[in-house]
């Protein structure tokens, strides 16, 4: 199904994705929490809506290939692939590539490709703790979450959980670092599946490091820890590292909207 041709296709920011290579490359993970202006997420939002109207969404399932499997006990979300030929879906995957461009031409990650759905959440659905990369393949390399949500009530959950002993600053409240940490403004750096979508690492993402057993089991306990939680705030962008940053959904009282992305490379 392509949506109705008749919403306003927004314009896309001109985005510096330098500050955020930057904390990359310091903390692994960076929070932009005005990342799309309103009528950029808000059109997104609408489309995402259309498309599960016209039954464009399908459940979310783990694992990759011909080894996926839905697993209610694990996630509870729909899901909706990106496509270029969508209106508004298709502009954001041609703003993603601003920052594949830059990840290539700072860090050398050899991206190749953006692929990204939009999620549904209805009332009460979660997304257990997992890491984005699958255990037999290293593809994926950096991760995108793009929050769609208005309004949203601190007391109405959803949140996601970063868990691990990262390298970002840790607030005393269990709110996502803000400019001491690595949470830029995208408008002012100054401040802070179907076939393969959902991973759950070792341990549902607690992976361990070589090392005698007492080491081992530090590294376990410091990534089982909660670091902060994130409200899916319309606008929001949460990027990261594929490989091992554990994070979950939290059950929420209202359905969410958001959209999962991975950078990836043509590694199998």
């Amino acid at each position: 199904m392509i949506p109705d041709s008749s919403l306003l296709l927004p314009a896309f920011p001109a985005t510096d994705w330098q500050p955020v290579v930057d904390a990359l490359v310091a903390h692994r993970e960076v929070v932009l929490h005005d990342a799309l202006p309103p009528p950029c997420w808000q059109a997104l939002r609408d489309e995402a809506a259309q498309l599960q109207a016209g039954a464009a969404f399908s459940a979310g399932r783990i694992g990759r290939a011909a080894q996926t499997q839905r697993e209610e006990a694990v996630r509870g979300d729909a899901l909706c692939w990106l496509e270029p030929h969508l209106p508004v879906g298709g502009a954001y995957l041609a703003w993603m590539e601003g920052l594949r461009g830059v990840l290539n031409r700072e860090l050398f990650l050899g991206l190749t490709e953006f692929e990204a759905h939009y999620a549904h959440y209805p009332i009460g659905s979660f997304y257990k703790r997992h890491v984005d990369r699958h255990r037999d393949s290293s593809a994926r390399v950096v991760s995108v979450v793009c929050y769609l949500n208005e309004a949203w009530p601190a007391d109405a959950g959803g949140e996601l959980v970063m868990y691990g002993d990262g390298r970002m600053q840790d607030e005393s409240d269990g709110a996502a670092p803000d400019v001491h940490g690595a949470s830029v403004n995208a408008h002012d750096p100054g401040r802070r599946d179907e076939s393969e979508d959902g991973a759950l690492g070792d341990e549902c993402g607690v992976r361990t490091e070589r090392g005698d057993a007492g080491e081992r089991r530090r590294t376990e306990v410091a990534r089982e820890r909660e670091r902060y939680r994130l409200r899916p705030e319309g606008g929001r962008l949460a990027i990261f590292m594929s490989e091992d940053m554990p994070h979950e959904v939290l059950p929420a009282t209202r359905e969410r909207w958001s959209i999962a992305g991975w950078f990836r490379t043509r590694t199998a």
